[in-house]
């Protein structure tokens, strides 16, 4: 891919003859691919950003910016893909995907799709009798169940796994329905004002706090996240657990120990054992 100077990005002067005027794009499309280089030095696909999610820019590199994601991956992204104009969310995306079109009705002509936890700004309300819409700057309108005002979090981040349970698995995806192990629950954490890391690997060392994995044996909890090397699950009681997994390549509830049984069949000798558990301490189940 050809990331080489060229015209720079957009006309307010955020970035011109490579020196940065200002610091951060928006992402303006529902869903951006990143990329970032391989070991053999090769640039390659990556994660996603979503629509209304703001970054820092490191580098003008032409047809590609490069972007800081998630607070610490330097990853690359389209300009077409990114707006110069930033704005101050209201709202974010409560629902696995959520359709927005170009009037406020159901039967208006289709704009996009918005993942959940997507960030946006609600302009409009327009009721008409037949449900209430609301218009996401950028975007297009949306019913308005599908949105929830910032700050208004989820109470149950594994209710909200479940939620995404029709899921098809998809490697770095983070649009639903298609999602990764450790998308689906850093989905499902960030509407619920829970902070998490975007891999597996840094969530097994940052989220929340860690458990002996002695819990293995009868001691864990619902909300327990459960990590193999590359891989998590996520218990929904003591013995049931919800992941998204290519062995049936999608969001699956199943037994943990079936899951261990599987993975010390089938893996690589280094990823067949569980190597972290970890509990968010403020974790309270729904009644």
């Amino acid at each position: 891919m050809d990331i080489t100077r060229q015209e720079p990005l957009g006309s307010s002067g955020i970035i011109l003859d490579g020196q940065m005027q200002a610091s951060h794009v928006r992402v303006c499309v529902d869903n951006a691919q990143c990329y970032a280089y391989d070991d053999q030095g090769e640039l390659t696909n990556s994660s996603f950003l979503l629509f209304g999610e703001t970054v820092p820019v490191l580098e003008d590199c032409g047809q590609l910016l490069k972007v800081r994601t998630f607070d610490k991956y330097e990853e690359y992204i389209s300009r077409r893909h990114v707006s110069t104009v930033l704005i101050e969310p209201t709202h974010f995306i409560s629902v696995p995907l959520a359709r927005a079109v170009e009037g406020p009705d159901v039967k208006s002509k289709y704009k996009m799709s918005l993942q959940m936890s997507s960030p946006v700004r609600v302009i409009d309300r327009v009721d008409r009798g037949t449900g209430i819409h609301v218009l996401v700057e950028d975007a297009g309108w949306i019913w308005e169940g599908a949105v929830r005002k910032a700050g208004d979090h989820y109470p149950d981040f594994v209710e909200v796994m479940k939620m995404l349970d029709r899921g098809v698995y998809g490697h770095g995806e983070r649009a639903s329905p298609f999602l990764d192990c450790s998308s689906l629950l850093q989905t499902a954490c960030t509407v619920s004002g829970i902070p998490c890391p975007r891999i597996a690997s840094a969530q097994a060392k940052e989220f929340g706090v860690e458990v002996p994995l002695s819990a293995l044996d009868g001691g864990l909890r619902r909300g327990d996240a459960v990590f193999w090397v590359g891989h998590v699950a996520v218990m929904l009681d003591r013995d049931t657990a919800i992941h998204a997994t290519e062995h049936c390549m999608g969001v699956a509830e199943e037994p943990l120990a079936a899951i261990m049984a599987r993975r010390r069949v089938k893996e690589l000798p280094n990823k067949q054992e569980v190597i972290a558990i970890r509990r968010w301490p403020f974790y309270k189940p729904l009644p």
